[in-house]
């Protein structure tokens, strides 16, 4: 099964080369040695923006319930 996934694949990369005009080679060192390193520390880059984001957000959440808490304390009964 996976053998023909990968030649399926390959297949792709040849019909791609032959569009393009260039190597099969050429095609293999664009997409995983220029391309996917890419896309992987551009995904790396977000992640770590939205862990800043969530714990921004769950610092706020945190203040507003001690907000809350002391806002309970000085109630008279």
């Amino acid at each position: 099964m996976i053998d023909i996934i990968f030649y399926w694949c390959v297949d792709i990369l040849h019909d791609i080369s032959a569009y393009l005009g260039c190597t099969y080679e050429e095609i293999n060192i664009y997409l995983f040695i220029i391309i996917h390193p890419l896309i992987t520390l551009y995904f790396i880059y977000k992640y770590i923006q939205m862990r800043k984001l969530s714990n921004r957000l769950q610092d706020k959440v945190n203040d507003l319930e001690l907000q809350l808490i002391d806002q309970d304390d000085d109630l008279p009964f």
